[in-house]
């Protein structure tokens, strides 16, 4: 009788033991889990009394898988547009010769912004982003080069894409580029010797409405050192051209804080 009884309060306690450990398992696997991984991380270092919390800005969740087979359907769309006037997917129109230009810009646009969406639903930056917006920011088609560089201004500083773009700028006629080229190249203090390079030179040969844009939006580029150079240049421009005007209000504007 006294075995029976043994044997089953034996029986019941092995199974409690089983039925824990399986808990464990359970709840140590749903801690790996994307989502909760860091949470885990901020718990053990928490523990540990750890105060360098590098760590938990290293340790991110990782990238969901349909990330990367997204990303490569979209680089090989990229790579279709970039060589489409040359393999016809672009095709011409003899009415119109730039046609197949135009439909090469258009999927080069409809890709980017495709990339661009990708990045943002998942929160991610890496340097295939980075190296993508590089390529285009230079690009002779000015939708394109405009879509890589709204991309750029979503994106964390990259002083690579920013040396492209100060190198492509020298030599833009679009000044909707131009125009969102000033805003993002405030990024950047530490490459204040060559913007002011590239300013200057806009403002003494580029083209009218790429020179215009400059003076008007010039202000948040002057400063104590530059000055008296942006005076100098105003003063040689001619006095009744509109951007001498603008860019000598800015001047003004400046003095007056």
């Amino acid at each position: 009788m006294y075995k029976i009884v043994f044997i089953g309060l034996f029986l019941m306690g092995l199974g409690a033991f089983i039925w824990q450990q399986q808990q464990t398992e359970l709840e140590q696997a749903d801690v790996n889990t994307p989502a909760q991984a860091v949470e885990s991380l901020q718990a053990e270092i928490k523990k540990e009394g750890n105060t360098n919390l590098e760590l938990l800005t290293t340790q991110t969740p990782p990238v969901e898988p349909e990330f990367y087979q997204t990303r490569e359907s979209i680089m090989a769309s990229l790579e279709a547009a970039r060589s489409c006037q040359q393999t016809g997917l672009c095709k011409a129109n003899e009415q119109d010769p730039r046609a197949s230009m135009f439909e090469q810009e258009k999927r080069l646009v409809d890709s980017l912004q495709s990339l661009q969406d990708l990045y943002a639903e998942y929160q991610h930056e890496d340097p295939v982003l980075a190296k993508t917006i590089n390529e285009f920011i230079s690009s002779p088609l000015g939708r394109v080069q405009f879509k890589a560089l709204e991309m750029m201004h979503q994106q964390a500083p990259n002083s690579n894409n920013a040396h492209s773009l100060i190198t492509t700028l020298g030599n833009s006629y679009d000044s909707k580029v131009m125009q969102l080229a000033l805003k993002e190249l405030l990024r950047y203090p530490s490459l204040s010797e060559q913007v002011d390079a590239l300013l200057m030179k806009t403002l003494q040969t580029g083209s009218v409405y790429v020179s215009r844009i400059v003076a008007k939006d010039i202000t948040p580029y002057l400063n104590a050192n530059n000055l008296d150079a942006y005076q100098a240049l105003a003063n040689s421009l001619p006095s009744q051209a509109a951007k001498t005007k603008l860019l000598q209000s800015a001047i003004n504007e400046y003095r007056q804080y």
